[in-house]
Formats: C-alpha cells, sequence, structure tokens
C-alpha cells in the first residue's frame, strides 16, 4: 500500500529538509509521482494492448536475461524490475 499522506507531502515539496535531502525527486520524478497519485500511469503493458507500443516489455530490462524481462506493469516497475534493485532495498513495505 502506499501512504497517501507521506507521498503527496514528497510531491508538494512539504517532506522536511532532511528528507528532501536524502530522497532528492526532479521535475521528472514530480510528473512520474503526479501520474501515479492521480491514476493516470500507463505501464507499457497497457500500451501494447493498445497498439501504440510494439512489445509490452519494460524498456530498462532491454539487454537483460530473456528469463529476466517482464511486462511492464506497476508492480514490476517499482518492485520486482533488477534493474532497480538497489532502490527497492531503501525502500521498505509497511
Amino acid at each position: 500500500d502506499i501512504d497517501m499522506e507521506a507521498t503527496t507531502a514528497l510531491y508538494r515539496g512539504k517532506q522536511g529538509k532532511k528528507r528532501a535531502q536524502k530522497y532528492p525527486i526532479d521535475a521528472e520524478g514530480k510528473r512520474t509521482l503526479g501520474k501515479l497519485l492521480t491514476g493516470a500511469f500507463r505501464p507499457i503493458s497497457r500500451l501494447f494492448k493498445a497498439r501504440i507500443v510494439p512489445s509490452p516489455l519494460w524498456p530498462f530490462c532491454e539487454g537483460m536475461e530473456a528469463a529476466e524481462q517482464e511486462e511492464e506493469t506497476k508492480e514490476h516497475c517499482f518492485w520486482r524490475c533488477p534493474r532497480w534493485g538497489k532502490f527497492e532495498r531503501n525502500t521498505q513495505r509497511r
């Protein structure tokens, strides 16, 4: 589950100075966070079903072993992608 209070504070830039230094967010990150908060995030798996992109695979998995590649879903992007594992270790599901 997402901590909406903390996520909204991050989006609004009201997470406090210490956290802002530890977890900086740039303009692109803020746009992505806004999409997540509003439900407007469109994973490639949805774009593939709409025939907008040629493959449902998460582009950051390119060059990885075929067995590691997965469809880009919200869960894959943020929790299971081996490419982003180092970031996952810095977060905790609570």
